[in-house]
């Protein structure tokens, strides 16, 4: 409905002088306003329902909604279940059900959003809600238990918290929904929770914002799964442009985390005070745009960040990668590479306990101090890691500023630089680390202690390894792109390290390939599961990321007119239908234009544009209608269409239809 008024209106105003009549009516629609006291059926006959005050599902009462319907707030109404009732809404891949705003130019806030209170029973299953928030509680407000949230579409839901908010909620399910555009004026731009146990899986979490903390998802005092998620171009004027989580005990698994931003600390991910697992995930593009934590940053928790790709970070102060600060962090077998910052390009610790352990750490930056590592006060466990190529104002490698961490068993390959800057009081133990060379005039050159300043500790570097270390091999990989067309091809990047001549990648439809860094093509739709193993001195490894490519089907549109001949008093109508928008995957701006009524035969003059997230508005749809009053010239016309892929930019084939009119 929204999709078809949005057209005829756009239409109206590209058009106005020529006095065209537009249609897009229904012929019938249902009123609805107040208490819902018995079962209750919202059926495709007496849609669309008009909202016209507020709807509240009592106890023993089950308000039904069935594939198909709309729903239409003519103004700032909720549907509020209370405890003892139902709402569940279930629609189709191919119907689904719409709660929107009736006003002729909707925008975020023009009605309430649906409220599940305590000891109420919701199921929204395949449903498109959109301009909601008026209140402040968001889209969607859940306080019950066993709430399930799938498949559906939340966007431009504009309120204190942002596209779905829960309190005090058990066992709520978030999965393969859509949650954009949505805007909060305080906190959580997507996802809100709080005092709740939620799972949030299989998502695609994008272009949210919030006025102070938390773009994509925020949790305080709460028990999360946050796993299999795209969460992309999400931002915060404060914290955690992707994730935050607070008092939380949250896990953080095979997410891709992307050109998130924070105005302050944790572009990508933000936590404090709580039980994190931080687990192979791929988080790049990220930036805290005036403090720390471009890709990571955790304050006085307990922490462990594994197997997890971390890279293109940007911080404007400590930790372009990752900065840990108080609490207990474990940091191992990562890939932490081209981030940079003013303090600990890669990996930024303070203060607390860290061990570093098994990473890559490579071609990082920091402007000022500490290229790979940049550690402060803390006793940092330092061992099994190859540090190369990191580059800073001061120590390349690994900076120290205060305290006394080990430093032992590394590879230490960062030319031009200092490898160990010790601005420390205290002595570091520094055995075991291959520095390039074998020459102990060499190696005291790559390092800064008590031999260049008195007031400094020492660098313990003997016995130092006589050749490279071969740390125990440790599998990782990227893929570019992560969501691609069928027929595109895909590249793979080997991230792996350690002593390696053996690599075997599984694409997750039968083909396999050994190269090093192989281009795959999928040719057909689906989500395909990734697996390398690779091999070597350093032993064998495998790591697969689950779902990981998602291939969708190039979309198709085709464009309908009710005739091809027009007369005087004829009505002319187009209607476009897409195909194979995918599975939730493939955001499509659709461009309509049309050359009437004169005569162009550039079929781009004049573009209208319109943005559908799959995979809605599949049904035929109406975008122009016209009727011909004698005053139009005689001859040829066109009109068509064509989407663009907005995640691969990827231009499909139009569809353009001919047609006559003769006063």
């Amino acid at each position: 409905m929204y999709l078809r008024r949005f057209m005829s209106t756009l239409t109206a105003v590209c058009f106005m002088s020529v006095m065209i009549a537009l249609s897009g009516g229904r012929a019938y629609a249902t009123d609805v306003c107040g208490p819902v006291f018995s079962n209750t059926a919202w059926d495709i006959a007496g849609s669309p329902y008009i909202v016209k005050c507020g709807i509240v599902v009592k106890a023993g009462a089950m308000l039904t909604i069935d594939p198909g319907v709309e729903v239409l707030f003519n103004g700032a109404y909720f549907i509020r279940v209370e405890d003892g009732g139902g709402l569940i809404a279930e629609g189709t891949e191919a119907d689904m059900i719409t709660f929107t705003s009736n006003q002729a130019a909707p925008a975020g806030g023009d009605w309430g959003g649906i409220e599940y209170q305590a000891g109420s029973l919701g199921r929204l299953i395949y449903c498109n809600i959109e301009y909601a928030g008026y209140g402040g509680l968001g889209g969607i407000h859940v306080a019950n238990n066993g709430t399930i949230i799938d498949h559906c579409k939340i966007s431009h839901c504009y309120g204190g918290l942002g596209g779905i908010s829960a309190y005090y909620a058990d066992n709520l399910q978030i999965s393969n929904n859509t949650i954009s555009s949505n805007y909060a004026s305080t906190w959580n731009g997507g996802i809100s929770c709080s005092y709740s146990t939620v799972s949030i899986t299989g998502n695609i979490i994008t272009g949210n914002n919030a006025a102070l903390s938390s773009g994509g998802i925020g949790c305080g005092h709460a028990t999360v799964s946050i796993s299999n998620n795209t969460i992309s171009g999400n931002s915060a004027a404060v914290h955690g442009g992707g994730i935050v989580g607070s008092y939380s005990a949250i896990t953080i698994s095979n997410n891709t985390i992307n050109s998130n931003t924070a105005k302050e600390h944790g572009g990508g991910i933000y936590t404090d005070h709580g039980t994190v697992n931080i687990t192979n995930n791929t988080i790049n593009g990220n930036s805290a745009a005036t403090k720390a934590g471009g890709g990571i940053i955790t304050f006085y928790s307990t922490v462990n960040i594994t197997n997890n790709t971390v890279s293109g970070n940007s911080a404007a102060y400590g930790g372009g990668g990752i900065r840990h600060w108080y609490g207990t962090a474990t940091i191992t077998n990562n890939t932490v590479n081209s981030n940079s910052a003013a303090y600990g390009g890669g990996v930024c610790t303070g203060y607390g306990t860290a061990t570093i352990s098994n990473n890559i750490i490579a071609d990082n930056s920091a402007a000022v101090l500490g290229g790979g590592i940049y550690t402060h006060d803390n006793n940092a466990q330092i061992s099994g890691n190859t540090l190369q190529n990191n580059t800073a104002g001061t120590g390349y490698g690994i900076y120290i500023v205060s305290g006394a961490p080990v430093v032992t068993g590394n590879n230490l390959l960062n030319p031009g630089g200092y490898e160990v800057y010790n601005d420390s009081t205290s002595d570091v133990e520094a055995s075991g680390n291959w520095w390039g060379t074998t020459e102990q005039w060499q190696i005291m050159d790559k390092i800064y202690d008590w031999y260049d300043d008195t007031a400094k500790g020492e660098v313990l570097f003997y016995p130092w390894a006589d050749s490279y270390n071969n740390l125990v091999n440790i599998a990782s990989f990227t893929a570019n792109p992560v969501q691609v067309i069928s027929g595109d091809p895909v590249s793979f990047t080997d991230l792996s390290f350690g002593d390696i001549s053996l690599w075997r990648w599984e694409f997750g439809d039968g083909q396999i390939s050994r190269d090093q860094n192989p281009i795959h093509v999928y040719d057909r739709a689906g989500e395909y599961t990734v697996t390398l193993a690779i091999g070597g001195a350093g032993g064998n490894d495998t790591v697969t990321m689950v779902d990981y490519i998602k291939v969708v089907d190039p979309v198709s549109i085709s464009v309908t007119l009710n005739q091809a001949a027009f007369i005087t008093g004829d009505t002319l109508t187009a209607e476009y239908q897409l195909t194979n928008l995918g599975p939730n995957q493939v955001q499509v701006e659709l461009k309509l234009w049309e050359v009437f009524p004169t005569k162009r035969t550039d079929p781009l003059a004049h573009p209208h544009t319109r943005v559908i997230l799959a995979p809605y508005a599949t049904a035929a749809d109406t975008f122009y209608s016209h009727t011909f009053d004698g005053s139009e010239p005689a001859g040829g016309y066109k009109i068509g269409a064509r989407p663009i892929d907005m995640i691969t930019g990827k231009t499909y084939a139009d569809d353009i239809k001919p047609f006559t009119f003769t006063p």
